[in-house]
């Protein structure tokens, strides 16, 4: 998801989800989508419940993971992107 620094994003509100430990599944019954996220995954998707700007998802990875921001960049844009292809985030 090519994104412009100041894009937000954010959950779609009738989207439910779990949490297991590290680990968030999310369902989407109206477009019968479940999808299982991953250590990463989970922490974005905790910081996407309210809008957030995008180069501030990818900073809080960075942090959080200890990974550059390049590689941050590009791990977050292609999971917003899955996100956005099932209709889970709006942006």
């Amino acid at each position: 998801m090519q994104t412009k620094k100041n894009t937000r994003v954010k959950q779609k509100p009738d989207i439910v989800f779990h949490v297991d430990g590290s680990e968030t599944f999310i369902l989407d019954e109206k477009n019968e989508v479940i999808l299982g996220l991953n250590p990463v995954g989970s922490f974005i998707w905790k910081l996407m419940e309210s809008w957030i700007p995008i180069h501030i998802l990818i900073s809080r990875v960075v942090e959080a993971f200890d990974v550059t921001e390049s590689v941050a960049r590009q791990d977050v844009e292609d999971f917003l992107q899955k996100l956005k292809d099932r209709k889970l985030i709006e942006a």
